[in-house]
């Protein structure tokens, strides 16, 4: 969902005027769907990735493992903010450098942040799957999820589980929000302040 969601402002780039309006709102909607399912479930798993951690810490050196848990959580958190600040600033600039270098449109840099997205999305198959590595024994042999069962996992959890439907009114708000102040902010004023676009990554 989340690919899609930076998919369409590629296209609302492509198509312009009240189209563009619409593929941005339903892209909005989407995002916010998506990032509700992402980071909820990214919680889930930055939980066990450090409770599994610190179990191994509290084997090898004793100690509490309470201690050890909220030792882990700490460093595993601040290694998460900066790699995904660093990775935002980044990508920001580079929407910068291709505008102001190579002359490129919106579409195209939205473009390229579709790929990387897709990309990332590919890479959560190779990821550390800790349901299937704690199974009991009598369970090891039964059949792994495919590559599809863990794409469709949120969607699974929205359909089996009557809590999430109430959370999806808060998620696309939000992505819509998220949306129109960025697209207002960069769209409007800063093109008013510096009479381009072009300086919208940089900030």
């Amino acid at each position: 969902l989340y690919c899609v969601y930076v998919a369409c402002f590629s296209l609302a780039d492509v198509w312009g005027g009240v189209v563009a309006d619409v593929i941005e709102l339903l892209g909005g909607f989407i995002g916010g769907i998506g990032g509700g399912f992402l980071w909820t479930a990214q919680g889930a798993y930055f939980a066990q990735s450090s409770k599994a951690y610190a179990m191994i810490l509290h084997k090898k050196h004793g100690g509490s493992l309470e201690e050890a848990e909220k030792s882990v959580t700490s460093s595993f958190g601040g290694i998460f903010a900066f790699i995904y600040l660093a990775e935002e600033v980044l990508l920001r600039l580079l929407s910068t450098v291709l505008i102001d270098e190579l002359d490129v449109s919106w579409g195209f840099v939205f473009a390229v942040y579709t790929v990387i997205a897709i990309g990332a999305t590919f890479g959560v198959l190779w990821i550390h799957d800790y349901d299937a590595n704690n199974q009991p024994e009598e369970e090891e042999n039964e059949e792994k999820a495919t590559s599809l069962d863990k794409i469709t996992v949120a969607l699974k959890l929205l359909i089996e589980d009557p809590k999430m439907k109430y959370m999806l009114g808060l998620n696309a708000v939000f992505g819509m929000a998220a949306a129109f102040l960025n697209t207002y902010v960069n769209g409007q004023v800063v093109h008013t302040v510096f009479g381009n676009d072009t300086p919208v990554g940089s900030l």
